[in-house]
């Protein structure tokens, strides 16, 4: 290669990258000060909630001026998560950039009057939109807008969860069962990272847990940064993640499909979610399963925090279950990944042994989710902070086929070179 190309191509590999950093960086300013406010709003209308008890009551009333909302002005930014997927393999008339503040203000508003939602959908919304303008602005072509919507998914996620290195591969997997397409990984690796200082630059503090693990001695004495039979137990227990998390899904999805044809106008559907909350909470007697779950009204009650301490709390993954499945298939809004993680704690934390671990493993989405929840000194600190790589998968040859992703998840997460305690943030 002579001087001269050499030359000419690094200055095209410099404008190359002056131009995404361009892009990438109020994009990814923007979507982690969203997600600031979003985070702080939440909890400030969780402990409104939790003080004032009675604003349950307005759970089905809530939902309805929500679905009246995205029927006047909702449009196609009601097509949620699955417009930016669609918009990712094949970009047409993008995302709207209303689908922010719509599923910002819909999210708390479902949080406020107690409807058992999570936060990722919200952040995955937020980081499209947010991106789809960005794509406009700029002019991107198709291959550009499905670089900078994964980069805004990645941002999104990494944000709201704190987890940015996480939020990059969930962004690239999210997209296609069994493959993933590297190309982005650099542009949603930086848009991640960068969303997640600008939400930690607005005072963002994620709830963190304290997960002791200092090694276990190998046969000449020393200390070993793994635990093989942790290891053989959690291979084994992957394909049975997936299966659960199949479960979860499909509940969503065929009660979904129940509700469509029982009720028609879809304003009206989440009504139905609101009373049937009611029905539970009265029913079960407790009101731990309302909200996010990390936390409980009580001193004592279920959430994710308390599970790490002595408590009875056999029940709560099927009632946290029960509770989240009926308001996200009645259509109100958020995720599902902090709502099953109490359900995944719970057992996960509790059980005996492994073989009633696979019994009682139920609302799980993937195998990383599970590796961020270790019982205390006996699982290894993940040094990366994944928290949700996986969704549910179809068969067990598609979990299979996810296998190597799974592999290089567990030595991340098992290998690292550090060793005591260590703070990790919960979703």
């Amino acid at each position: 290669m002579t001087l001269s190309r050499l030359i000419a191509t690094s200055v095209a590999n410099m404008r190359v990258i002056l131009k995404w950093g361009c892009i990438l960086v109020p994009m990814s300013a923007c979507i982690g000060t969203l997600c600031a406010i979003f985070l702080w709003l939440l909890d400030q209308v969780t402990a409104c909630r939790i003080a004032h008890p009675g604003l349950l009551w307005l759970l089905p009333l809530a939902g309805v001026a929500v679905g009246l909302a995205y029927h006047a002005f909702g449009r196609c930014a009601e097509g949620g998560n699955n417009l930016i997927i669609d918009q990712i393999h094949e970009p047409g008339g993008g995302v709207p950039l209303r689908m922010a503040p719509l599923v910002l203000v819909s999210t708390v508003i479902s949080h406020l009057f107690g409807a058992s939602v999570g936060r990722e959908g919200t952040a995955v919304q937020i980081g499209g939109s947010i991106a789809s303008g960005f794509g406009h602005l700029f002019r991107l072509d198709p291959h550009a807008v499905r670089i900078i919507l994964t980069s805004g998914i990645a941002a999104g996620f990494g944000a709201v969860f704190g987890t940015p290195i996480a939020g990059a591969i969930f962004a690239l997997e999210v997209l296609s069962i069994g493959r993933i397409n590297y190309r982005p990984l650099l542009p949603a690796a930086f848009s991640s990272i960068f969303a997640d200082w600008a939400c930690h630059g607005w005072g963002i503090h994620h709830t963190s847990y304290r997960v002791s693990f200092a090694g276990a001695p190998d046969w000449g004495g020393s200390v070993f940064h793994m635990a093989p039979v942790l290891l053989a137990k959690v291979g084994l227990a992957a394909v049975c993640f997936g299966l659960a998390s199949l479960l979860f899904a499909e509940s969503v999805h065929r009660l979904a499909h129940v509700i469509r044809r029982a009720c028609p106008v879809a304003w009206l559907r989440p009504a139905i979610g609101g009373v049937a909350t009611i029905a539970l909470v009265c029913l079960v007697g407790s009101r731990d399963y309302l909200g996010l779950g990390v936390v409980a009204a009580t001193q004592d009650g279920a959430s994710i925090v308390n599970f790490f301490h002595t408590g009875n709390y056999t029940w709560s993954w099927l009632y946290k279950l029960l509770f989240t499945v009926v308001v996200l298939a009645t259509g109100y809004k958020g995720g599902e990944v902090t709502p099953c993680s109490l359900s995944a704690r719970d057992w996960a934390i509790r059980c005996p042994g492994f073989w009633a671990c696979l019994w009682t493993c139920w609302p799980v989405s993937g195998l990383s989710r599970f590796l961020r929840v270790p019982p205390i000194r006996h699982w290894p600190a993940p040094s990366w902070g994944s928290n949700c790589l996986g969704r549910p998968i179809s068969s067990i040859s598609r979990q299979a086929a996810l296998w190597p992703t799974y592999v290089r998840a567990i030595r991340a997460s098992t290998c690292h070179s550090g060793s005591g305690s260590r703070n990790m943030p919960i979703p």
